[in-house]
């Protein structure tokens, strides 16, 4: 009785007869929709995400500021020729393309880089494609990275749809008919209303005063939208990580084919020298057949090398969008220079800032919070619902009992609803809520755990990769030394033709390792920066301005 008598005076409906109630709820709804918090996560600039194509050939000029929102006109970015710098060799006549990015705005207000002219410029067709084209036409061409951009914007939509939860609702609703009532009294009396019109027309607004569960998905709107910002921008450095990759892949597999090539016109040589001995007598048939084993093993591990490198060529197109493996020319590294990444003095101290930055954490930080608010969605049934409606509605010959009778009726009141038992679907589904967030704390952790690991794992191999880079140069220029010393001693008549072609398989392999070295430690250095959240473009501009300027 006493919740009965509760529900009925919170569910009185007063009519707006009454002006001075009117003007109060009138105000109060005002009020709510012009001062309702709007929390947003800092959106992506286009700047944070373009880069120069080339910058001795051009300059992105980008004016700083907020991205405009949905309403207003997507903006465009020229990027316009810079003047040319100077350069030691004489290049080929280049030509200077002027390409336009458009950042297109969605929900949100996030404008995502677009590459419109993704095609190779001429400069590239001559002198090939520098990391920094590659990573721009992968921009505009990886479908993994298209995928990536719609996932971000389906996420954005999350605050919209979260922030509709506690703003007014209004709905409209009309009906209207033609009728035929045929009502029979007792005693056989009877009266007819043929084809008489019907209508019902109805307008409410509805404002959430006290809503847990609304609240909840509010909150969760927002996390979830930031999830989709931070995860989006985990997968643009991701993808400047694959194309340095890719790149780097094929530029081993072409350095593999020069030095097998060269090995194997040195085996080549050897064979026919080998070859012209024996037959006066001057070689045993032994050094013949080991120095023709050698050439003929060279030609099948450059068979091999040709094909891995089609293989590589054809990853690194799919990402540029180069269908022909035989126009994808790139630049080779410039060899005797080294890129000096800056990262905090100990290790510790890089991890410490991976655990800030590193946008895969961020990202689940989001999804962490996402899943606690997700208790206080299922949880909200153990509270009252209350919300301030107003409605105003037309009813004309509506029912049987009001035919020819026109009803008009406007009100303003608070309704209350409180589900009282729920025969436990409240507290199971808070309990499942509850375990799952427990879960996602412990894929939190995890996934700290496994970032330091792979941080750790690649700051070792940057250390290493260094030092291997010191010691192959020094033991390439001692074995090329080597190599002269022995062909002198094959004529001399103290070494043999064997001696001779070891030296050329240990100048191969040293070539080989060294090659890898370089290649590892600039991946190496790129990893160190993405897992501690230290990646930016300025990066890969810094690689391909001094490893990859050259001609392919």
């Amino acid at each position: 009785m006493l919740f009965e008598s509760a529900f009925i005076s919170l569910g009185w409906q007063i009519r707006f007869r009454h002006p001075v109630f009117t003007i109060q709820v009138c105000g109060w709804l005002l009020i709510c929709w012009l001062f309702m918090p709007y929390t947003e996560a800092k959106p992506f600039l286009v700047q944070d995400f373009l880069i120069e194509p080339d910058p001795a050939n051009v300059s992105v000029s980008i004016s700083p500021g907020y991205t405009p929102p949905i309403s207003k006109v997507g903006a465009q970015v020229e990027v316009k020729p810079a003047p040319p710098t100077e350069v030691k060799s004489t290049p080929a006549k280049e030509v200077k393309p002027v390409a336009i990015v458009e950042a297109t705005p969605i929900l949100s207000a996030i404008a995502i880089p677009r590459i419109i002219d993704s095609k190779v410029n001429a400069s590239s067709s001559i002198s090939g494609r520098t990391l920094l084209d590659s990573y721009n036409q992968a921009l505009a061409n990886d479908p993994i990275f298209k995928a990536a951009i719609k996932d971000q914007e389906a996420t954005a939509a999350n605050l919209t749809i979260g922030r509709s939860a506690v703003l007014p609702k209004l709905s409209a609703s009309s009906f209207m008919s033609t009728n035929r009532l045929t009502n029979t009294y007792t005693g056989g009396v009877s009266q007819t209303f043929d084809n008489y019109p019907s209508s019902n027309n109805y307008i409410q607004i509805l404002q959430p005063l006290f809503d847990m569960s609304s609240f909840a998905k509010y909150r969760q709107g927002m996390y979830q939208k930031n999830f989709g910002d931070a995860k989006f921008e985990a997968d643009t450095y991701d993808l400047l990580v694959r194309v340095t990759q890719a790149y780097l892949n094929v530029l081993y597999s072409e350095d593999l084919i020069t030095f097998l090539t060269s090995q194997r016109d040195s085996y080549q040589a050897q064979m026919n020298v080998a070859k012209k001995s024996f037959r006066y007598g001057e070689m045993s048939k032994i050094d013949y057949l080991e120095a023709k084993s050698a050439y003929e093993n060279s030609l099948y591990q450059l068979l091999d090398a040709e094909q891995q490198s089609k293989d590589v060529k054809r990853k690194l197109g799919v990402l540029v969008g180069e269908g022909d493996i035989n126009l994808l020319k790139i630049n080779k590294l410039s060899a005797g220079k080294k890129y000096l990444v800056t990262v905090p003095g100990t290790f510790q101290q890089l991890l410490d800032t991976a655990l800030i930055q590193n946008l895969e954490l961020i990202a689940g930080k989001h999804k962490l919070d996402f899943s606690k608010e997700e208790i206080n969605k299922t949880s909200a049934n153990y509270y009252p619902q209350i919300s301030a409606v107003a409605n105003w509605s037309r009813q004309n010959s509506f029912s049987v009992n009001t035919v020819n009778v026109i009803s008009n009726q406007a009100l303003a009141g608070i309704q209350a609803s409180w589900p009282i038992f729920s025969s436990g679907e409240t507290l199971g589904q808070t309990r499942q809520a509850a375990a799952l967030y427990e879960k996602a704390k412990e894929e939190y952790e995890g996934l700290k755990l496994n970032t330091g690991v792979e941080l750790e794992k690649y700051y070792d191999q940057m250390n290493l990769y260094n030092s291997k880079i010191v010691i192959l140069e020094s033991t390439l220029q001692s074995l090329q030394e080597a190599k002269k010393a022995t062909v002198y001693g094959v004529a001399a008549g103290i070494r043999s033709n064997l001696d001779v072609l070891v030296a050329i398989k240990n100048i191969f392999n040293t070539q080989k390792d060294l090659a890898q070295a370089r290649y590892s430690y600039i991946i190496s250095c790129v990893k160190v920066l993405q897992l501690s959240g230290l990646l930016k473009i300025k990066d890969l501009e810094n690689i391909s301005a001094l490893y990859f300027s050259g001609k392919p």
